[in-house]
């Protein structure tokens, strides 16, 4: 069935409003360093644009948190705490060259420090990276962590090389899923996923599991934090526990054939841990505040982590191998991209009514999409995937009388499928991660009154 869609209520972006929060701040990655970081800490945060239209006016924007006092805590950390800081942007325009220092003044926002560029031609392949520092306590923080060694990219999109394609205003189609891959009632035992639920007139959210993967073979995995452990289910059989004794901050889970890894994410730091597909507990690592992640994925190259502060994907896989036990420490390498099969890695964009895709190896886009919405404002992207020449994207669409995914499947012809998902549930039990791609396939973590289902949808084309 097909109908026009109502209007959508606008964004407010990152970049200008300074924080998301809630359950779209997880889905987003976006989490305010007044929030996450420990008392007596500075902390800062930037998502770099990475992906710049020709002539495109860009802000490059530093939102810092200055260090504040356990006592302010109860006050939600609100009090006027702008610290005396100086903010410098290293810039280098262009693939060489050395990095110039640019000085950022406070205007309007104290916390946040910016620096407009325009898209050029000297621009594209540029590199910089920010160092702050609070002159009450002599803190500093680097962002991304190495600096110069390992920074932010800009690339300037060549206009002619895009493929190019537009939503339609009244093409989308209401689904049902093609599949109910599994079913998991709410509690505790054996096979059921655990419901956190505030008492009344507490204030806090309704959560549930957290995450959830399809592995090649069809097991779905789902991450039941409120249980703290792993639950297997698929393939006509009931849920069985997989691992317990997980930590309650646990974030994300990603599976292949040979294993999982689950990411938890405590008020200190964070941690990884690996196990194989029958439960076998693996190695383990732990990652200090300034990398704390807030996804993990896996290629046939390794596993990486995605960085709270900086956007950035961090490679796990030397670290993870060496069989390191808990608590220890490694130092990783951060870039930009998330990384996909064949060595190449995906740069996204959310500008406006327009989602831009780039898929870039080594420091060169090989190609890249520009998505262009009619029915208004791009929501936030839930997963972004390519395959076959075909990419696959799911986004968040908030409307005035209800919420939706919108699954899209675009190859070089245009539009192939355009569906939408009821997200409803996803919104009242708040869940860090419940979509997921894989292939021409789109699964759903689906929260209900009796449970959560796992769906699947097909949104055709090639394998």
């Amino acid at each position: 069935m097909s109908e026009k869609r109502e209007r959508r209520r606008p964004w407010i972006r990152p970049a200008v409003a300074g924080v998301a929060t809630g359950v779209l701040a997880m889905w987003l990655g976006v989490i305010s360093p007044l929030v996450a970081a420990p008392s007596g800490r500075l902390t800062a945060v930037h998502s770099a644009p990475a992906l710049v239209a020709d002539g495109e006016v860009t802000d490059l924007s530093i939102l810092v948190g200055c260090p504040w006092s356990s006592e302010n805590e109860d006050q939600g950390r609100s009090v006027d705490q702008t610290c005396d800081l100086t903010a410098t942007l290293w810039l280098r325009e262009g693939r060489s060259g050395a990095f110039r220092p640019i000085d950022l003044d406070a205007s309007g926002d104290p916390w946040l420090r910016h620096h407009v560029v325009s898209g050029n031609d000297r621009l594209d392949g540029s590199a910089y990276w920010f160092e702050v520092t609070d002159k009450s306590s002599g803190q500093t923080v680097t962002l991304p962590a190495d600096g110069a060694e390992h920074p932010f990219r800009l690339w300037v999109l060549d206009p002619d090389r895009a493929m190019r394609a537009a939503l339609p205003e009244s093409g989308h189609t209401k689904r049902v899923a093609d599949e109910t891959v599994a079913h998991l009632a709410w509690g505790s035992g054996e096979s059921a996923v655990g419901l956190s639920v505030p008492p009344p007139g507490a204030d806090g959210e309704i959560s549930g599991p957290q995450s959830f993967d399809v592995a090649p073979d069809g097991t779905v995995l789902v991450l039941d934090t409120v249980n703290r452990r792993v639950l297997s289910a698929g393939h006509g059989r009931s849920p069985t526990v997989l691992v317990d004794g997980l930590s309650p901050a646990s974030l994300d889970i990603v599976a292949n054939g040979g294993g999982a890894f689950v990411l938890a994410a405590p008020g200190g730091g964070a941690s990884i841990r690996s196990f194989g597909i029958d439960g076998t507990q693996g190695s383990a690592i732990d990652l200090p505040l300034d990398r704390r992640p807030t996804a993990v994925t896996m290629t046939p190259a390794g596993v990486f982590a995605r960085s709270l502060a900086s956007d950035m994907w961090m490679d796990l896989s030397s670290a993870l191998q060496s069989n390191n036990g808990p608590g220890t420490s490694v130092a990783l390498v951060e870039s930009p991209g998330r990384p996909v099969v064949g060595g190449a890695s995906l740069v996204t964009r959310v500008a406006g009514d327009e989602l831009r895709v780039a898929e870039i190896q080594g420091d060169r886009i090989i190609r890249w999409w520009s998505v262009t919405d009619l029915d208004g404002t791009m929501g936030p992207l839930m997963d972004v995937s390519v395959d076959n020449g075909a990419l696959t994207f799911v986004t968040f669409e908030a409307g005035e009388s209800s919420d939706e995914f919108r699954a899209v499947r675009v190859d070089n012809s245009g539009i192939l499928r355009s569906i939408l998902l009821d997200a409803s549930g996803a919104v009242a039990v708040r869940t860090n991660r419940p979509i997921r791609i894989s292939g021409n396939a789109v699964y759903q973590l689906a929260p209900g009154s009796a449970g959560v289902d796992v769906l699947r949808y097909d949104l055709g084309g090639s394998k």
